[in-house]
């Protein structure tokens, strides 16, 4: 496994456990304490400060080559299919509180801030680390 493929595993691993964590935290506060109060379950994904350690832990080595053409490949790939899946669930969101709510119905202000953390979730996790 080439030091790029390590970065990736650790990034994918600590933003799925922050998310999860957050979720669950989430989840479980709703039912214990009510819906106003509980956006501090949230706090979990300050664990995404960890992703400042992957270039420490997995340094490049002298003299390897560890970038070509392939891999450049591979991230141009992997960028549109980033995009393509923000822009779906944008999309998604978007129609969902139309089907839900109705051409004429409103939608509650604090649907914004998890539709934020949800997409800034996913841009952090597709981000290159150099």
């Amino acid at each position: 496994m080439n030091r790029w493929q390590k970065l990736a595993w650790f990034n994918l691993a600590v933003v799925s456990i922050a998310l999860l964590l957050s979720l669950v935290t989430f989840g479980i506060l709703v039912i214990a304490i009510g819906l106003p109060r509980v956006w501090g379950a949230f706090g979990w994904m300050g664990l995404l400060g960890l992703l400042g350690l992957s270039p420490i832990l997995f340094k490049k080595k002298d003299r390897s080559i560890e970038y070509d053409e392939r891999d450049q490949g591979i991230q141009l790939k992997s960028v549109g299919l980033g995009f393509t899946a923000s822009y779906l669930f944008i999309v998604a969101v978007g129609m969902g509180a139309w089907f839900f709510k109705g051409p004429n119905g409103t939608v509650s202000v604090n649907i914004l801030p998890l539709i934020i953390l949800t997409l800034a979730s996913k841009v952090l996790s597709s981000e290159k680390m150099l």
